[in-house]
């Protein structure tokens, strides 16, 4: 296993490496030749145009589109059997990079990611993840971009009255790992706040709430 470890570091440095001298290259292209390969490009790969458009806009209209982009993915894109899921948990992990550079205000941040974890039915619903990437996605990006914002938002009552909203109606099994990542977000009045209306919550709904 340690071996295993090496070897793996090891591929991961040599990659470190050859992308650091990859990326000189393209800066001696010049801004340019960049552009027209970049242009070029678009055509061919449907997340090259996207990407395209979304350096060239402002912060406000990518957040625009991060809300239009994932109600389409949904929407216009039909079901996703297993040929297809994994381009599908591509894209949907793309909005959220988007979304992350979008941001200015943290709390709104939380804001868009709620809407993101609030969509997980209709997601779930659209797609074969019988392999778990899309699941992934909601329990990996989403829950790391929610820990980012909740980090750096000031207000602790807005962080912890949204955590405790999502976790409580998690039919797809996707946002469990929100309560595990509370301790990292929210001050000890906040988290005893927290656990005191889990309690209720489990003594109002049984205890099939706490196992689901």
């Amino acid at each position: 296993m340690q071996w295993r470890m090496m070897v793996d570091q090891n591929r991961v440095d040599e990659l470190r490496v050859l992308n650091m001298g990859r990326k000189e290259s393209l800066i001696e292209l010049g801004a340019e030749r960049l552009a027209e390969e970049l242009l070029s490009l678009e055509n061919h790969f449907e997340q090259v145009d996207e990407r395209i458009d979304y350096i060239t806009t402002s912060r406000a209209q990518n957040l625009v589109r991060f809300k239009g982009q994932l109600d389409a993915l949904i929407e216009e894109g039909g079901f996703y059997d297993w040929r297809e899921v994994s381009q599908f948990a591509d894209r949907l992990s793309q909005l959220l990079d988007n979304l992350r550079e979008s941001v200015e205000d943290p709390c709104e941040g939380i804001r868009w990611v709620a809407y993101f974890y609030e969509k997980d039915g209709e997601v779930m619903e659209s797609c074969d993840d019988s392999g778990g990437d899309v699941g992934m996605v909601f329990m990996v990006d989403a829950r790391d971009l929610f820990v980012e914002f909740a980090q750096a938002c000031k207000n602790q009552e807005f962080t912890a009255q949204t955590l405790l909203e999502l976790a409580r109606q998690d039919e797809y099994g996707v946002r469990h790992d929100l309560i595990d990542v509370a301790g990292r977000v929210l001050s000890a009045p906040w988290m005893r706040w927290m656990v005191e209306k889990l309690q209720m919550i489990i003594e109002e709904d049984g205890e099939g709430w706490a196992a689901s």
